[in-house]
C-alpha cells in the first residue's frame, strides 16, 4: 500500500467498468507515519490502521449519504 498503486489502479479499473464510484485512500496513509497502522508481522492494517481508514472514507460515505433522495414518508 505505501510503495506501489497496483490496488488503487485494480479498484479504479472495476469502477470504471460497473460504473460506481470509487475513493482513494492511500495517498492519506503515506502522509502519515505508518509505524502503528499495520501490524509488523505480516503487514496487515492493525485497529488504529482500519480506524484511521475509516476516518479518511467517511466524509465520501456521509456526502453520499445525504445526496440519496429520502425513502416516501421518511
Amino acid at each position: 500500500m505505501l510503495t506501489s498503486d497496483g490496488a488503487d489502479d485494480a479498484i479504479r479499473r472495476a469502477a470504471e467498468e460497473g460504473h460506481v464510484p470509487a475513493r482513494f485512500v492511500t495517498r492519506a496513509f503515506r502522509d502519515h507515519d505508518a509505524t502503528p497502522f499495520f501490524f509488523e508481522l505480516d503487514g496487515h492494517l492493525s485497529a488504529y490502521g482500519h480506524r484511521f481508514h475509516a476516518e479518511q472514507l467517511m466524509p465520501a460515505v456521509e456526502a453520499m449519504l445525504r445526496a440519496r433522495p429520502r425513502p416516501c414518508g421518511g
